[in-house]
């Protein structure tokens, strides 16, 4: 078996592991474009450009589009869609993409309570057990 290849059960722990990062990103997403939507005008208008002194707290509208658009919500909701269908097609993303998911999901949910990151860090583990498990 080809070490880029994927069967059997680290197949399945790999397409849970991209179909739980791929729901949390979604999650992520949708709660924050519900909680956003006033501040589009503002966007489009070059809010987004305003200078903040240092020592300022960032304004709403530059916060909302941190927390939606420029979050790392909508890569990591690629990760994950990509995840999946590779393991669907017996295909495994490389080992980079593993070990750097576990390790950032790892830090950011010691640091960040509450938030999904502890789901991330399940499919990190499912990711490294199906790395693990393959031929």
């Amino acid at each position: 078996m080809s070490t880029d290849t994927l069967s059997g059960r680290s197949r399945t722990l790999t397409i849970w592991a991209g179909g739980l990062i791929a729901v949390v990103s979604a999650m992520h997403l949708a709660f924050f474009l519900v909680r956003s939507l006033d501040f589009v005008p503002d966007w489009v208008g070059g809010e987004l450009w305003r200078v903040v002194p240092d020592g300022d707290p960032m304004p709403q509208a530059q916060a909302y589009f941190w927390q939606l658009l420029g979050s790392f919500a909508v890569p990591l909701l690629l990760v994950g869609l990509l995840l999946v269908r590779f393991a669907r097609a017996g295909r495994a993303l490389p080992p980079f993409v593993t070990w750097t998911v576990a390790g950032w999901t790892l830090v950011c949910a010691l640091v960040l309570l509450p938030s999904g990151f502890p789901v991330l860090v399940v499919a990190s583990v499912l990711l490294v057990l199906g790395r693990a498990r393959r031929g």
